[in-house]
């Protein structure tokens, strides 16, 4: 996906809001929890240590206590919402092997996450097939964490324009 120029029109009235176009920055993590998990397994299954893990029982500052193991792998974070840089950087570090992942799926919950920021009230987002498909091939569900970050006059602005065409369209 080609990235539009961040300004499409030069000489925009000052204010001007924009729509659309790619996401400004993510990063994606791959999640695995389990109960009776031991992170260093997976770790020697996987090839890689985590970015993050715990056990199950560990107690966090707040005083809660860790329900399940936990196994997080995350990528740096990109200037740019290419989610396939993200996956091909996993995926390259991890085994390639299927039977690895598909008896790591039979016993822990397993998927990953995407963090998507965007500094306009829109955007997109876009995955290839082949980036799918190697997903897919390891059992992995794919979840979005989509997050605007307008502030201040830009999202008032943008807010009241989105509720007028609410209530022009009823």
């Amino acid at each position: 996906m080609n990235k539009p120029p961040r300004k499409l029109v030069e000489g925009a009235p000052r204010g001007t809001i924009w729509f659309g176009g790619p996401a400004d920055k993510c990063k994606l993590t791959l999640r695995i929890y389990g109960e009776d998990m031991v992170p260093a397994e997976v770790s020697k299954a996987l090839g890689r240590r985590p970015t993050e893990s715990w056990q199950k029982g560990d107690t966090l500052p707040s005083g809660h206590v860790r329900p399940k193991s936990g196994w997080l792998l995350t990528t740096p974070e990109s200037k740019k919402g290419d989610l396939d840089v993200h996956v091909a950087w996993m995926f390259s570090r991890l085994t390639t092997d299927v039977r690895v992942w598909k008896k790591l799926g039979a016993k822990y919950e397993m998927y990953l996450s995407s963090y998507v920021e965007m500094e306009r009230w829109n955007g997109g987002l876009v995955v290839s097939a082949a980036s799918l498909t190697e997903i897919g091939r390891r059992g992995l569900s794919l979840q979005f964490d989509i997050y605007s970050n307008m502030k201040g006059k830009s999202a008032r602005r943008a807010f009241a324009g989105i509720r007028r065409a609410i209530q022009h369209a009823r």
